[in-house]
C-alpha cells in the first residue's frame, strides 16, 4: 500500500513538473450588438447574426437579424450581406430575406444565384424587389457609417463600433505562465491561422507561424496564394514582450516567395527567399531557422 502511495505521488511530481507548452487560442463570435443613430436623432440598436458562407467568396457572409428605434423598441427584421461593409434590407415578404441568406433574389426574370464579389454586394441588393428599408454601412476610422434608405429619404448612420464585420475572431497566445498574450498587434486579418513552432528558454523565446489567404476573391489576384511569415517573440522573466522580430516567407502583393528549404541538422532549417523589390532583378534572402534555440537569423 506504501508503495503504492508513493508511485501516486512520484507520478503527480513529474506531471507537476512537466514544462507547459505555449498554446495559441482563437476565440469566435458570429453575432454582434450594434449602437448608434440614424439622421443624429434617432437613437437605434442594431442585432446581427451570421448565417452562410458564400461558397464562390470565402469572407462574404449572410447575416440576419433586427434593429429598433430606442424610443420605440418594435424589432425591424433585417437580412443582408457582410463582406466589404455591410448591406442589410428589410422587406415585409419573409421570402425576400430567406432568399438573401441563401445568396439568392428574385427579378422580373427569375431568381437569380450571383457569384458575389465583394464589389458587387450593394449592385446585387439594389435589384431586390419588395424591399422596404435599406442600410448601406462602412467602417471609417474608428465607426461604423453609411445611409439608411426608406420612405423616399436618405438618411446618415453612425454606430459606435471599430469594425463593420459581425463575426469576430480572436487569437492569443497562451504563455507557460498562464498570461494571454493578444496577437492583435501584428496586424493581419482575424482568418490568420497561427501556429507556435518553436520554443525555448522557458518559453520565453518562440517562432510564431501564421499564414492567410491576401485576396477574399478566390478568382482575383493572389486568390489562390497565401501569405505567410514567422514571428520571433521575445519575453522577459516576468513574460512581458521585449522584443518582435518579422521574418515574410510569402507575400504574393509584395512578390516575396519562398524557393527552397535545406535541412542543416536536425534542428536547423536554412530557407532561401526570392524578393522582387523593385523593377529590376529580384533580390534573395536566408533566412536560418533554429528550431531548437527558437532563432531566426538572417543571412
Amino acid at each position: 500500500m506504501r508503495n503504492s502511495l508513493l508511485s501516486i505521488v512520484i507520478l503527480l511530481f513529474f506531471h507537476e513538473a512537466k514544462p507547459q507548452e505555449t498554446q495559441v487560442i482563437s476565440i469566435t463570435t458570429k453575432d454582434r450588438i450594434f449602437k448608434g443613430n440614424i439622421d443624429d436623432s434617432y437613437p437605434v440598436t442594431m442585432y446581427l447574426k451570421v448565417v452562410n458562407q458564400s461558397e464562390y467568396n470565402g469572407y462574404t457572409q449572410s447575416v440576419k437579424g433586427w434593429y429598433f428605434y430606442d424610443h420605440v423598441g418594435t424589432s425591424i427584421p433585417l437580412a443582408g450581406w457582410n463582406g466589404e461593409g455591410l448591406h442589410l434590407i428589410s422587406s415585409e415578404k419573409p421570402q425576400v430575406l430567406e432568399r438573401i441568406l441563401h445568396f439568392e433574389y428574385e427579378t422580373a426574370a427569375g431568381v437569380i444565384s450571383p457569384e458575389i464579389r465583394l464589389f458587387e454586394l450593394e449592385k446585387h441588393l439594389s435589384r431586390v424587389q419588395n424591399v422596404t428599408e435599406r442600410f448601406k454601412l462602412g467602417h471609417t476610422g474608428r465607426q461604423v457609417s453609411g445611409t439608411w434608405f426608406g420612405n423616399g429619404m436618405e438618411l446618415d448612420v453612425t454606430f459606435y463600433a471599430e469594425s463593420d464585420q459581425v463575426a469576430k475572431k480572436e487569437h492569443y497566445l497562451k504563455l507557460v505562465n498562464g498570461d494571454l498574450f493578444a496577437l492583435n498587434y501584428l496586424g493581419v486579418p482575424d482568418r490568420a491561422s497561427f501556429e507556435v513552432q518553436a520554443q525555448a528558454n522557458e518559453g520565453r523565446q518562440i517562432i510564431l507561424e501564421y499564414r492567410f489567404n491576401p485576396n477574399p476573391n478566390f478568382m482575383g489576384r493572389c486568390g489562390a496564394s497565401e501569405s505567410r511569415a514567422k514571428v520571433v517573440l521575445v519575453f522577459d522573466e516576468t513574460y512581458a514582450l521585449v522584443k518582435s522580430n518579422l521574418f515574410v516567407f510569402e507575400d504574393c502583393y509584395r512578390d516575396i516567395y519562398p524557393l527552397e528549404a535545406q535541412v542543416i541538422s536536425e534542428s536547423v532549417t536554412e530557407y532561401k527567399i526570392e524578393d522582387y523589390v523593385g523593377e529590376g532583378e529580384p533580390i534573395y534572402h536566408r533566412y536560418l531557422v533554429d528550431y531548437g534555440k527558437a532563432t531566426i537569423t538572417r543571412r
